[in-house]
């Protein structure tokens, strides 16, 4: 596949819709979708706290045996600062539970 072809493609962790539209493309089962939605208000509010409009997603997804994973990620455009003129600062944590 060349780079002309190439689509690139995300899933919104708020409508949990792709965009652009993918038929089949991954989601989360219903009870980790409930989870996701939680943990994304919960993420944005703690950020919004701490950094001025942060950028926010939380993502889960099913692994083998019952376990599960998320990824936490947050991006701040920087501008103005005392130390830093212009940038920006991504965070991004990923966790795995197993039962």
């Amino acid at each position: 596949m060349n780079a002309v072809s190439c689509t690139r493609r995300a899933r919104s962790p708020w409508s949990n819709q792709y965009d652009p539209p993918l038929e089949d493309g991954l989601v989360p089962p219903a009870s980790l979708r409930e989870l996701e939605v939680q943990a994304n208000d919960v993420f944005a509010a703690y950020a919004a706290a701490y950094f001025s409009n942060p950028v926010t997603s939380v993502y889960f997804w099913d692994l083998t045996g019952g376990s599960f994973a998320s990824c936490w990620l947050i991006k701040k455009d920087l501008s103005g600062g005392r130390f830093v003129r212009e940038g920006n600062w991504d965070s991004i944590h990923v966790v795995e539970v197993s039962e």
